[in-house]
């Protein structure tokens, strides 16, 4: 266990990564440019009250 509930990588994930990120309930955001990024795993996390 690595202790972090969101993970951030700047490239694509594999497959395993986003069903082991499912599985161990992180937040897995990736393709991550500027202000663009794509999240592969557990979205509810980045709602609008956290946002703010």
């Amino acid at each position: 266990m690595i202790g972090a509930r969101v993970l951030i990588g700047a490239s694509a994930p594999t497959a395993l990564a986003v069903t082991e990120a499912e599985a161990a309930g992180i937040t897995l955001v990736a393709r991550v440019r500027g202000a663009s990024f794509e999240v592969y795993s557990h979205p509810q996390t980045f709602t609008e009250e956290a946002l703010a």
